[in-house]
């Protein structure tokens, strides 16, 4: 869980438990590669959610189908990404889906 921090000038606060140091290595991205439809995000997932229907839907900017799925539920704990067997970015969008549903709240 956690966003990445990219200096040292971001402060830490008392609720963050711990600091991971990676090396660009071990950071590295792979080429994002299409859903094999797997299943493994939903199994894994806490909020029982549906990450790879709400990444459609984030990706067709619908924000209520995006509604519909309780992406504002999604906790970020990055289960749906870890068990991705192509490593889908599954946590940036429900992040980017979260962003969305708000902006139309505000507005």
């Amino acid at each position: 869980m956690g966003i990445v921090q990219r200096d040292f000038q971001t402060p830490i606060f008392k609720q963050d438990n711990s600091i991971l140091c990676l090396t660009a290595n071990e950071t590295y991205l792979p080429e994002e590669k299409p859903c094999v439809r797997c299943g493994r995000c939903v199994q894994s997932c806490p909020m029982n959610l549906l990450p790879m229907k709400i990444e459609q839907y984030v990706n067709r900017n619908n924000i209520k189908m995006l509604k519909k799925l309780s992406v504002s539920s999604c906790m970020e704990c990055g289960c749906c990404a870890f068990v991705c067997p192509v490593k889908r970015p599954l946590v940036q969008h429900m992040r980017l889906g979260k962003q969305k549903e708000g902006e139309i709240k505000n507005a």
